[in-house]
């Protein structure tokens, strides 16, 4: 940290008060003591509001770097079953160390451009908590018609595969 801005200060300071003196009596000088103890109170609260806010901030950033690390370890992909009929089902996994509540697959994006909206999913049943390293398998379907999806799901492992969650501390 650079000291020259207090040392220009502090010397400042001791030319006003050292060229004031002969104009300033004892209850004078008493009066600029109390002047000076307010603006020095004045001082430390507003560099304690100052350490609060960026405390706060950092405490924030922290909070919004741990869950954007948390989505990393949240796998959605579709389930290998040669014996599956109909959709392929999908898997979601969470390898994080948090549990995740209302787990729900939204839709599937496929590699046609934007022109082309995704397909909705509905799924069969509902996860309401999904714990750390437990996967859960979706039956799902959609009810667009089915030449239209059958042609979008040809190549199922190049579709993305998009769902939602809430984390413990309510957050989506």
């Amino acid at each position: 940290m650079r000291q020259w801005p207090w040392v220009l200060i502090a010397v400042s300071v001791l030319i006003i008060v050292g060229s004031s003196r002969p104009l300033l009596g004892p209850a004078d000088w008493a009066g600029l003591g109390q002047w000076v103890g307010g603006l020095g109170a004045g001082a430390a609260v507003i560099a304690a509001m100052w350490l609060a806010g960026a405390e706060s901030r950092h405490e924030r950033a922290r909070e919004a770097e741990r869950l954007r690390v948390q989505a990393y370890y949240v796998k959605a992909d579709w389930k290998s079953d040669e014996e599956s009929r109909g959709f392929h089902p999908i898997k979601v996994e969470n390898s994080g160390i948090d549990p995740m509540l209302n787990v729900r697959v939204v839709a599937v994006h496929t590699n046609e451009g934007p022109s082309r909206p995704p397909l909705e999913v509905v799924a069969k049943s509902d996860c309401p908590v999904l714990l750390p390293h437990e996967i859960w398998t979706v039956d799902w379907q959609t009810g667009k018609d089915l030449s239209d999806v059958l042609v979008r799901l040809y190549v199922a492992p190049m579709n993305r595969i998009e769902i939602t969650y809430e984390d413990l501390a309510g957050g989506r």
